[in-house]
């Protein structure tokens, strides 16, 4: 069959002519009707019951009809299709991403919103999955907070119920629940060997061992051998002193929560200190020496027991609304020292210079020749919200020789 627009060939069973669009039958049709014209322009040639409309155009220029729409478009406003090559295709009905017709960009645009919505469903999986770790690790920090809470809470209804019972002087109960005595030897002394450690810390706020500023850098220290008191003065053994010398007696002596016969003795000054040790024949140690002693031989350790957290450990935590319990009420360190923190903190005889370990000695520093305060050594019965800092080997600190506080109290040595 030939098509009477365009005279191309195609087979009989095509409707519309394969290189021109146009509708074969109607055009056979209206042809074989004598008399019948086709009509181009605006004008309409009724064949029978067929009304055929036409665009303008030359006897030379066949006829361009649309596959889609069954449209007339001019070639400017036509294309090809790069996928299913139709031509003459209008290009309202282009797809400009694909660069095809809109039959043939159906599966692509079909396939970007499967991709589109797949991608959208994986970032919502992802953001549950995160949302569920974060839950997860907020619950077991929670329930790890709430662990360690009730494990201080028990020990400090432990720590109260052992102040109190210190308090009503009721010594059995204490040995029964701590298995510790309340009472110490008035003149227990540890020796102490000569030998070398590193004193102080190269940490700066980082890691368990964190330390500050007046720690560093750490360096090698010797000291010769000595003996300190296995113990903090008690009050029991700085009463004697009182009695004998007439010495000003601290403050809140006779009554209050520090007047246990063996609690250490607070509210003392470093002349207070130096006067007691005097009389007892002995002294303060020094820094380095005290240093030494609370690490008990083994020089990198971080506590005086090792490295474990303070908790159940030490004497602590109840506040200033506390205070000082029993000396010996917990375990010593390796060379058999009670309390060397956590109790009461302890005057050492050096003056106290921040830049000082930048300068030290490697053997048996003393301190700075003068200064304005002394050292204090050991975190006190106050210390609860920071006691990882103030419980460490390596805290140092300075105070006013002339102050007397319920933090500080005093440990003897003596030479050989």
């Amino acid at each position: 069959m030939f098509c009477n627009h365009c005279r191309s060939e195609n087979p009989d069973t095509n409707r519309f002519c394969a290189d021109c669009g146009a509708n074969l039958v109607a055009l056979t049709r209206s042809v074989a009707n004598d008399g019948v014209q086709i009509v181009r322009g605006n004008q309409a040639n009724v064949a029978g019951d067929l009304i055929l409309y036409a665009p303008p155009t030359s006897a030379s220029t066949p006829l361009r009809v649309c596959p889609l729409c069954r449209d007339y478009p001019e070639l400017c406003d036509s294309f090809q299709c790069k996928v299913c090559n139709r031509n003459f295709i209008c290009k309202k009905h282009q797809n400009e991403e694909f660069d095809c017709c809109l039959e043939c960009a159906q599966p692509h645009i079909e396939k970007k919103r499967l991709a589109a919505a797949a991608q959208k469903w994986w970032e919502e999986l992802e953001q549950r999955a995160r949302l569920l770790v974060t839950e997860k690790k907020l619950a077991d920090k929670v329930r790890e907070e709430q662990e360690r809470q009730a494990w201080v809470e028990k020990w400090q209804r432990e720590y109260f119920e052992k102040s109190k019972c210190i308090q009503q002087g009721r010594q059995a109960e204490i040995e029964k629940m701590f298995g510790h005595r309340a009472s110490v030897e008035a003149d227990a002394m540890v020796f102490i060997p000569a030998g070398q450690f590193v004193m102080g810390t190269e940490n700066f706020l980082t890691g368990p061992n964190y330390g500050a500023p007046n720690e560093k850098p750490a360096h090698l220290v010797s000291v010769d051998s000595f003996f300190l008191s296995r113990y903090p003065v008690t009050n029991r053994q700085y009463e004697r002193f009182l009695e004998s010398t007439g010495h000003e007696k601290p403050y809140d002596w006779e009554e209050g929560q520090f007047s246990n016969p063996d609690q250490p003795v607070v509210n003392v000054s470093w002349y207070d200190a130096v006067a007691y040790c005097k009389w007892a024949g002995m002294r303060l140690p020094t820094e380095a020496e005290w240093e030494k002693a609370a690490r008990g031989g083994l020089s990198q350790r971080i506590f005086p027991w090792g490295d474990e957290e303070p908790l159940g450990k030490a004497p602590f935590g109840v506040g200033f609304g506390g205070s000082t319990v029993a000396v010996g009420s917990f375990p010593p360190n390796d060379y058999g020292l009670v309390d060397m923190v956590g109790n009461a903190g302890q005057w050492c005889t050096d003056w106290y210079d921040e830049n000082y370990y930048k300068n030290s000695p490697e053997n048996n520093p003393t301190g700075p020749d003068d200064g304005k305060e002394r050292v204090v050594r050991g975190g006190s019965w106050a210390y609860y919200g920071g006691w990882r800092y103030f419980f460490r080997c390596a805290f140092r600190f300075g105070a006013n020789p002339s102050s007397r506080d319920s933090q500080i109290g005093l440990r003897c040595a003596k030479s050989l």
